[in-house]
């Protein structure tokens, strides 16, 4: 068997052969490099969207809140109003209840002061009845004053 012809040589000097480092820096340093370069980007966008979603996770809290506070002076509002509203109304059926009262009550007087006053006369007139029956026993028969 004959051996393969060698090609021919080119004529001049002959181009140096990459060394072994370009050789890795193309096949396996570069894609790792970039995947490490996309890896530490995206890292770094996390962390910055970290750091102004804490802002704004601050700024919705005191939103929130403000909110609250709002809400809780609306409902305290509310309840006040509604004290004021039931203690006029209330107020306002005692005086009615009362005027009512005093009005039963002038009138319960008034009767009472016209039995008095029959009490009276009819006490008056058994007075003088009791009195003669009393001066009749007492007194002999015939005495007289």
């Amino acid at each position: 068997m004959v051996p393969p012809p060698t090609p021919p040589r080119p004529l001049g000097p002959t181009p140096p052969s990459p060394p072994p480092q370009v050789f890795l820096d193309k096949t396996w340093f570069g894609p790792v490099g970039a995947v490490l370069d996309e890896r530490d980007g995206k890292l770094r966008e996390a962390m910055a969207f970290a750091k102004d979603g804490g802002g704004e996770l601050d700024k919705l809290q005191a939103d929130a809140e403000a909110a609250l506070r709002a809400a809780r002076a609306d409902a305290a509002a509310a309840v006040a109003d509604a004290r004021a509203k039931a203690g006029a109304a209330q107020a306002a059926k005692l005086a009615e209840v009362k005027a009512a009262v005093d009005k039963e009550l002038a009138t319960a007087l008034a009767a009472l002061d016209s039995e008095k006053a029959a009490a009276l006369k009819n006490l008056d007139s058994q007075v003088d009845k009791l009195s003669a029956d009393i001066l009749g026993r007492v007194l002999p028969q015939g005495v007289k004053l």
